[in-house]
């Protein structure tokens, strides 16, 4: 079973290289392009790995990391 990769990013170039790369690599890679949608996605897909931007508008990637550890087991 593949390891799954929650990418959550706002530049789509970003995204698609990032997205390339890992799927690549065999990990199955889901993409959100912002850190609500991201929230949401971490929550109920519960992925292996979240790779988050540090700077997006309104929540931050770090304040994301802090949001999932709050509200995940």
């Amino acid at each position: 079973m593949a390891t799954k990769l929650l990418l959550v990013e706002d530049s789509l170039s970003i995204q698609t290289i990032v997205e390339t790369t890992f799927t690549r690599e065999g990990f199955e890679v889901m993409v959100v392009g912002d850190a609500l949608d991201g929230l949401h996605k971490a929550q109920t897909l519960r992925p292996d790995i979240v790779l988050a931007d540090a700077s997006m508008p309104g929540l931050d990637g770090f304040q994301l990391c802090q949001r999932i550890r709050q509200s995940t087991s």
